[in-house]
């Protein structure tokens, strides 16, 4: 099993999702993805050989990368009102 990401999913009909360290891309119709699924979605994939046997959302995953963006976010838009309030 290995740690993937949904990079983006094309006329909601392929969905590239990146795998891995080295963020290989692997393409799959989009209908295979779990319910409730969408870009940013961070997915725990199942490999035989080369095709996909299973595929699930990790939730744990994708809420601390949510956390982490949304931190980064807010330290952001700080630093820019404290930038604006200088002026």
């Amino acid at each position: 099993m290995e740690k993937g990401v949904i990079d983006r999913i094309v006329d909601n009909k392929h969905a590239v999702i990146l795998i891995g360290d080295d963020e290989r891309e692997i393409i799959i119709p989009s209908h295979l993805l779990p319910s409730g699924a969408k870009e940013g979605t961070w997915l725990k994939v199942t490999f035989d050989a080369n095709s996909v046997t299973q595929i699930e959302i990790d939730e744990v995953e994708t809420e601390r990368v949510k956390e982490r963006i949304s931190a980064k976010l807010a330290k952001l838009r700080e630093k820019k009102k404290s930038n604006f309030k200088k002026r």
